[in-house]
C-alpha cells in the first residue's frame, strides 16, 4: 500500500506535541506517518486515500517491536486525542492520519520565516531508542532469572547437606545442571526438599545411603521420588545423622544467605 522509497517530514514543533515524551505512542504514530499513502491507491476494490493505509495490530507489532496490546493501547490514545482515525473489521484495519497534509505538505513548513524540518533520520533514531529500551528490559529480566536460579540451587544443596550430613558444593557444574533442569521443568524448591526428606528418611543407615547424592536424587527419577509415598522413618537410635522432620519452604533467611554468598562470588 505504501511507497517504500523517499522520506517523511517531521516539523520541529513536534517536540511540543503532548505525546512526544511517550516513546511507545511516539513510535506508533511515526510508523503510521511512514506507512500512510503519499497518494491515493486502490486495495481490494476500495480506494484508500492519501494519508491512509491498510494494516493490522499484528503488522504494527512486527514493525515497531512492541506487543499487540501496547500497539492497541497507543492507537486508542491517538484516536482519543484526534491524531488518528481507526476503522476495523474482521479482515483488516484502516488507519487514517488526521491532518496528514499538515504534516506532509508538498512545501516545507515555515515558522517565523525559517524553513524547518527533520528528515527520516530522526524517525530511525526514535525507533532505535524504543527498540533498545525493549532489549534492555529483556536483558534485565534474564539477569533476574539467572540470579534467582543461583539462589534456588544454593538453597537446595544447603538443605541436602543439612539433612544428610554431606558437603556437596552448589557451584558444581553437574549439580547445577541437574537442579536447573528440574527447575526448568516446573519443579520448585519445596519439591526438592520433599524428595530429599523422603530419601534421607528411607535410605539413611542402609546400604542405599551412598545414593543420597545430587546425581541420584535430582536425576530422571526425581518426579517418581516426589510422588513416592513416605516410608516409616528408621528408629532414632539407628540414624547416625540428624534429619529434619519436614520439608519447609525456603525462608527469607535462606534466600538472603544464598544471595549474599552469590554476590560475594562464593557461588558462581
Amino acid at each position: 500500500m505504501n511507497d517504500d522509497t523517499g522520506y517523511i517530514k517531521v516539523h520541529r514543533s513536534f517536540l511540543n506535541w503532548e505525546w512526544h515524551d511517550d516513546e511507545t505512542v511516539l513510535s506508533v504514530f511515526l510508523h503510521c506517518l511512514l506507512l500512510a499513502n503519499w497518494e491515493p491507491k486502490r486495495w481490494h476494490g476500495q480506494k484508500i486515500g492519501r494519508g491512509s493505509f491498510i494494516t493490522s495490530t499484528v503488522k504494527l507489532s512486527e514493525v515497531t517491536g512492541l506487543t499487540r496490546q501496547t500497539v492497541s493501547k497507543c492507537l486508542r490514545r491517538l484516536q482519543k486525542t484526534g491524531e488518528l482515525q481507526v476503522e476495523s473489521n474482521r479482515q483488516f484495519t484502516k488507519i487514517t492520519v488526521v491532518n496528514y497534509d499538515k504534516y506532509q505538505s508538498e512545501k516545507p513548513p515555515v515558522v517565523n520565516g525559517v524553513v524547518n524540518g527533520v528528515v527520516n533520520e530522526v524517525v530511525n533514531e526514535v525507533v532505535n531508542l524504543v527498540n533498545n529500551d525493549v532489549n534492555n528490559e529483556v536483558n534485565t529480566t534474564k539477569n533476574i532469572k539467572k540470579l534467582k536460579n543461583k539462589e534456588e540451587i544454593y538453597i537446595v544443596v544447603s538443605y541436602l547437606n543439612d539433612c544428610a550430613g554431606t558437603s556437596y558444593k552448589p557451584n558444581s557444574s553437574k549439580t547445577r545442571q541437574l537442579i536447573s533442569a528440574r527447575l526448568n521443568e516446573g519443579f520448585t524448591v519445596d519439591d526438592f526438599k520433599t524428595v530429599i526428606k523422603k530419601k534421607v528418611d528411607e535410605w539413611s543407615g542402609t546400604d542405599m545411603a551412598k545414593y543420597i547424592r545430587p546425581e541420584t536424587l535430582f536425576g530422571t527419577k526425581f518426579e517418581a521420588y516426589l510422588n513416592q509415598k513416605p516410608v516409616r522413618s528408621m528408629p532414632e537410635w539407628y540414624n547416625p545423622e540428624p534429619v529434619r522432620q519436614s520439608a519447609t519452604p525456603a525462608t527469607a533467611e535462606e534466600i538472603a544467605e544464598a544471595r549474599a554468598k552469590i554476590l560475594k562470588g562464593k557461588v558462581n
